[in-house]
Order: structure tokens, then sequence, then C-alpha cells
């Protein structure tokens, strides 16, 4: 089941009718505020799960490649 993050709002100066390509460069680019949304999140759970724990993120990632 897909969640939505948030929407991404593309505007013309003038009516027009969108093409596939660009309907295709928009999906490509809420795509990619969508993962730097969710890195963020990660990133600050990550924090808040490793503060206290003596962890630091380069441990906790070293498996990580």
């Amino acid at each position: 089941m897909a969640m939505v993050i948030g929407a991404l709002n593309i505007y013309s100066r003038e009516p027009r009718e969108w093409s596939d390509a660009d309907i295709a460069v928009s999906v490509v680019l809420a795509n990619v505020a969508t993962s730097y949304v969710l890195n963020a999140v990660l990133q600050e759970l990550g924090r808040v799960t490793l503060a206290g724990s003596g962890w630091t993120c380069r441990r906790a990632c070293s498996g990580i490649t």
C-alpha cells in the first residue's frame, strides 16, 4: 500500500497540454523530493534511536555497504 508523503504542483504561465514526457519528468521530481523527505526522517529517527545508546552512526552503520 502506497503512502502519500506530499504533493508536487506544476504550473505553466499559459494554458497547455502536458505531454507524456512532461508528466514523466514531474513524476521523477516528485520521487526525488520524496526520497529526500524520507531520508531526512530516517536520519532524525536514527539520531533519536541512537541517542543515549553509546552508539555512533559510524558504529551503527558500519556493516551497511
